[in-house]
């Protein structure tokens, strides 16, 4: 339905979102957006002029910060106590990367499903664009609300990372040298923000 207006208008917000002066937190790398080019909302070439910032190493990296090994602690009735939760504790190696699932439950104490992980999310999640029956309908509510609380999980974690003011460090596309990012704690505004998304995201406590 590329004629609509509706078409037009979210084609033009991917053209604001897509530009080469943009920088974009994503989990994971960028051509996992490649299918999605053939609904034509935006192009191979605006996925290469764009300079992302993949959440998921800036994560291990953070975490790795915040979470040094530490030895075990005697108590009063002298047992030692093992309570550090670092990467080799916990029995993750170094070169494993951390899932989004993973990442959600260490950080934000909450639950994301993985069952839809893998997903196919480029078969057209909107139930007007085909004759659906009942559970053709009910799995793309599923794959929406699945993709809805990934993103907001992202936001979330991005917003604990500012609040420890983390430095991103990230290569630009325009240049070769590295870049510095660094953080800065959210405003009560944005806090106000974080509150609303709490109370209305559909993620589960574990």
């Amino acid at each position: 339905r590329d004629h609509t207006i509706h078409f037009a208008l979210i084609k033009q917000l991917f053209d604001i979102i897509f530009t080469s002066n943009k920088t974009i937190y994503i989990w994971g790398i960028k051509n996992e957006l490649f299918p999605f080019v053939n609904f034509k909302l935006f192009s191979h070439e605006q996925l290469h002029s764009i300079t992302p910032i993949n959440l998921q190493h800036q994560f291990k990296l953070f975490r790795n910060e915040q979470r040094q090994h530490h030895h075990r602690i005697s108590t009063s009735d002298n047992i030692l106590e093992d309570n550090c939760i670092c990467e080799q504790c916990i029995g993750k190696k170094p070169s494993e990367l951390w899932s989004l699932q993973d990442s959600t439950a260490y950080l934000l104490k909450e639950y994301l499903p993985k069952t839809l992980t893998r997903e196919k999310f480029n078969i057209g999640l909107d139930p007007n664009l085909f004759n659906l029956d009942f559970k053709e309908k009910h799995y793309r509510q599923q794959l929406t609300t699945y993709a809805l609380n990934a993103c907001l999980s992202m936001q979330r974690i991005l917003i604990q990372m500012k609040n420890a003011k983390f430095e991103i460090k990230f290569h630009s596309n325009k240049q070769s040298k590295r870049k510095l990012l660094q953080l800065s704690p959210i405003s009560s505004d944005d806090e106000d923000d974080l509150l609303y998304l709490q109370r209305t995201s559909s993620l589960s406590k574990p």
